[in-house]
């Protein structure tokens, strides 16, 4: 009996990691709904950190009534990525890595300002950092 080849096995296919989305990319989304009023991307992208600060019903409050049509323009290049610390209402402090900020134009209700903007990653996607202005 002629023996039967023993099948080559085969390596199972590794998950390529998602490219991270880059400034521009975040920023052309993020103009494209804010500047017809869309705020869904806005809120959907807001930093945890900035709701655990703010509340979720005063920040989406905010950006619906305050912050819709803002849009940014990135002026300078993001900074290295590092960490920072917010402090939190109960006293605690969330530690937040991945973060970098950029000098922008701020388009906000008609007004340019030049200001710096916050921003971080989680996984591949770049969330924002802001104040939800009480309304």
């Amino acid at each position: 009996a002629t023996p039967e080849p023993e099948p080559t096995p085969t390596e199972e296919p590794t998950a390529t990691p998602e490219a991270p989305e880059t400034l521009d990319e975040f920023v052309a989304a993020f103009n494209d709904a804010n500047s017809v009023g869309d705020t869904t991307f806005a809120s959907e992208r807001l930093h945890p950190v900035v709701i655990q600060i703010f509340g979720a019903e005063l920040c989406q409050t905010w950006l619906d009534n305050r912050f819709a049509g803002t849009t940014i323009q990135e002026t300078g290049e993001p900074g290295p990525l590092g960490s920072t610390s917010f402090g939190l209402p109960d006293g605690s402090t969330s530690e937040v890595t991945d973060y970098f900020t950029v000098a922008v134009d701020l388009t906000f209700q008609g007004s340019v300002t030049s200001a710096e903007a916050s921003f971080a990653y989680i996984g591949p996607d770049i969330y924002w950092f802001t104040n939800c202005e009480a309304v």
